[in-house]
């Protein structure tokens, strides 16, 4: 998805996001590398493999997010649904954000039923750096495209 000349991406979070978001990146990756060292090169290169694909799918999903929102914040203002009051949507939002948290408690341990240690420790460690690392390259991106 290219943009055009005069449609600029523009970033939506503050340099402070980008800055915890590389910490977190840095940590995780410390701490992914130390832990699948004992499990020697091929562990290793696993996880690069797989942080690397996770990213890029994060990225490209971030990236048309933050340009959907971008565009839609342009066009027009925002316009009430008629039917549905806000209230109820807004209960019914909040219960489905509820249950997803509630789910992704016991992803690991669903995982770990399902899959190897090995794997099932590359995923869960390769996914707060594929989750970080496109935060800061779109922000970089975000400042190249605005001059």
């Amino acid at each position: 998805m290219r943009l055009s000349r005069r449609e600029s991406f523009e970033y939506p979070f503050s340099k402070g996001w980008v800055y915890a978001s590389g910490l977190m990146t840095v940590l995780s990756v410390i701490f992914g590398v130390f832990m699948l060292s004992e499990e020697g090169l091929f562990a290793l290169l696993l996880y690069l493999a797989f942080t690397s694909l996770l990213t890029v799918v994060v990225l490209a999903l971030k990236f048309y997010l933050y340009s959907l929102r971008g565009r839609e914040a342009s066009e027009t203002p925002p316009v009430e649904m008629e039917g549905e009051p806000p209230r109820r949507r807004w209960r019914w939002s909040l219960i489905l954000i509820l249950c997803l948290a509630i789910a992704a408690l016991f992803v690991p341990l669903i995982l770990l039923m399902v899959l190897e240690p090995l794997w099932w420790l590359i995923a869960i460690v390769s996914y707060v750096p594929a989750v970080n690392i496109p935060e800061i390259i779109l922000y970089f991106y975000s400042r190249r495209s605005s001059r």
